[in-house]
C-alpha cells in the first residue's frame, strides 16, 4: 500500500505528454512519485529516501517573489517558456551557454558538448545581456558556461560587454583546463570583470575524475585553484555526484573547501541527472534527501541533516543550503537550531542565488569574518519531472530571440535524446 503525500503534474518519459500525478510514500517509508500515461503505461521516479523527512523538510517553504517580466503561455508546460506567465518565482541565476565545444568528452556532461562550432558572433551577446538586464534585473547573477566557454578566445570580450552592460556579477562554470595553464589568462577574466570560477570538481583522489571526466584531472583542479588563490578570483566547487562512483568523497570535497576556504567561498553539490550525456554506470539516482544524509555520515556531526533549509529562491525541492560561519572556534552551520518562523523574519528574498544565507550571517553574526556556503541543486529530466517544481525555478538559461528557460526545461530531452530548447534557443545547424 502507498500513502499519498500530495499531488502534482509531470510528463510521459516517452511522449512528453502532461500527465497528472501522486507523491506517495510507499511501505519501506521511501517517496516516489507516479503517473500513467494513456499510451505507454505507468512510470515511477524515486524522490526522498525519508517521508517523514521529505514532508518535514518541504512545511519550510518560503513566499514566492514573482517575475516582474512575463509572456503569455503558448503552448503547455513545459513547451511555453519564455517565462510564461504561470512561472512562481524570479530569476536570480540566469545561464548564456557561449559554445558547444569542450576540450573534454566527459562521459557524464548535462549540456552534452561535442564539436559543433555553430557560435554567436562576440557582439551579438549584448542583446542577451540586455535582455538579462531588463527582465531579471542587473543584481541577476550570469553564469557564463558551454560546453568549455574558455575555449572562445573572445571570453574576456563578452566579459566585458556584460559588465558594460550594467551585469554586476558574471561567472565561469569550467572544467579548470585553460585557468590552470595560464595566470595570465585568468587574471584577463579578472580584468574583464568576473565575479569568480564555477569549477567542476568531483572528488579529492583522481578516481572520479577518471569515471566522471575520462581522465585524471586532480593536479588540473589544484592547480587552477591555486592559480584563482595567486590572482585573487574565487571560486564555488561543482561536485557531480554519481551514486557508486564518487558520493563517499561528499565529506572530502567539504574538508578540502574548508582547508581552502582564503580561496573557496562555496561547495554546490549536484545529484547526477540524465539530461544530456550519461555514459557511466551508477549503483542508483541519488536526490537532495540522500544527499542530505551523505552530509550527515561524512562530516562527522559537522553538517547535519536538519542543518539544511529551502534558499528560498526556487521550490524547496530545487536547492537546499547551509552557511558554515568561521570562527575561532571553527566552523558551525548558522542554520543548526534556526526555527522556521525565525528563518522567515531573516530571509531577504532580494538577496542574490545562493547568497541568502551569506546575508543572514553578515547581519546577525557580531564580526562576521566569512565562511563556507553550501548548497545542494537537485536537477530534474524527462524521468522525474515535476511541472510545478519547473514553475518555480529561478535558474534559467538565456535565448537569442529575448527568452529566459528555466533551467531543467531548457535542459530536458526527449526520448530520443533532442533538447526540445536548443542550445540559445536556435535550431540546430543554424545561425537563429
Amino acid at each position: 500500500m502507498s500513502r499519498l503525500i500530495s499531488t502534482t503534474r509531470s510528463i510521459c518519459p516517452e511522449c512528453l505528454k502532461q500527465l497528472p500525478a501522486r507523491v506517495v510514500e510507499h511501505d519501506d517509508g521511501t517517496v516516489w512519485m507516479e503517473r500513467t500515461c494513456p499510451e505507454h503505461g505507468f512510470f515511477q521516479a524515486y524522490r526522498w529516501p525519508d517521508a517523514e523527512q521529505y514532508e518535514r523538510y518541504c512545511a519550510r517553504a518560503l513566499p514566492a517573489t514573482a517575475p516582474a517580466v512575463t509572456r503569455p503561455m503558448t503552448a503547455p508546460c513545459p513547451f511555453s517558456c519564455g517565462i510564461c506567465t504561470h512561472h512562481v518565482r524570479r530569476p536570480t541565476q540566469v545561464g548564456i551557454e557561449l559554445t558547444q565545444r569542450c576540450n573534454l568528452r566527459c562521459p557524464v556532461c548535462f549540456m552534452a558538448a561535442h564539436g559543433d562550432d555553430n557560435e554567436l558572433p562576440t557582439e551579438d551577446f549584448r542583446a542577451i545581456f540586455q535582455t538579462i538586464r531588463d527582465t531579471a534585473g542587473c543584481d541577476c547573477g550570469v553564469n557564463l558556461t558551454g560546453g568549455e566557454p574558455t575555449v572562445r578566445d573572445d571570453l574576456p570580450d563578452i566579459v566585458r560587454i556584460g559588465r558594460e552592460v550594467g551585469i554586476q556579477a558574471i561567472e565561469i562554470s569550467t572544467n579548470g583546463l585553460a585557468i590552470a595553464r595560464s595566470k595570465d589568462y585568468l587574471l584577463e577574466l579578472r580584468e574583464a570583470g568576473i565575479s569568480g570560477i564555477y569549477l567542476q570538481f568531483d572528488g579529492t583522489t583522481p578516481e572520479p575524475y577518471l569515471a566522471t571526466r575520462g581522465a585524471d584531472l586532480l593536479d588540473v583542479k589544484l592547480r587552477a585553484i591555486q592559480n584563482c588563490r595567486e590572482c585573487g578570483v574565487q571560486v564555488v566547487l561543482a561536485m557531480t555526484i554519481v551514486g557508486g562512483v564518487n558520493e563517499e568523497q561528499v565529506g572530502n570535497v567539504i574538508r578540502f573547501a574548508i582547508q581552502n576556504n582564503d580561496v573557496v567561498v562555496g561547495v554546490a553539490l549536484q545529484p547526477a541527472f540524465e539530461s544530456g550525456r550519461f555514459d557511466v554506470k551508477r549503483s542508483k539516482p541519488l536526490t537532495m534527501g540522500d544527499t542530505f544524509a551523505l552530509l550527515e555520515e561524512q562530516t562527522d556531526g559537522l553538517i547535519l541533516a536538519d542543518d539544511m533549509v529551502p534558499l528560498g529562491s526556487s521550490h524547496p525541492l530545487c536547492d537546499a543550503g547551509t552557511y558554515l560561519a568561521r570562527t575561532p572556534d571553527g566552523y558551525t552551520p548558522i542554520t543548526r537550531g534556526l526555527s522556521h518562523e525565525d528563518y522567515l523574519s531573516y530571509y531577504d528574498p532580494h538577496s542574490p542565488q545562493g547568497a541568502v544565507l551569506w546575508d543572514i550571517a553578515a547581519r546577525t553574526i557580531p564580526q562576521f569574518e566569512g565562511g563556507l556556503s553550501l548548497i545542494i541543486m537537485d536537477y530534474m529530466d524527462r524521468s522525474n519531472i515535476d511541472l510545478e517544481r519547473l514553475e518555480q525555478c529561478s535558474m534559467f538559461h538565456a535565448t537569442v530571440d529575448d527568452r529566459l528557460i528555466p533551467f531543467c526545461s531548457s535542459e530536458l530531452n526527449d526520448a530520443q535524446g533532442n533538447r526540445i530548447y536548443p542550445s540559445l534557443g536556435r535550431k540546430e545547424g543554424g545561425s537563429q
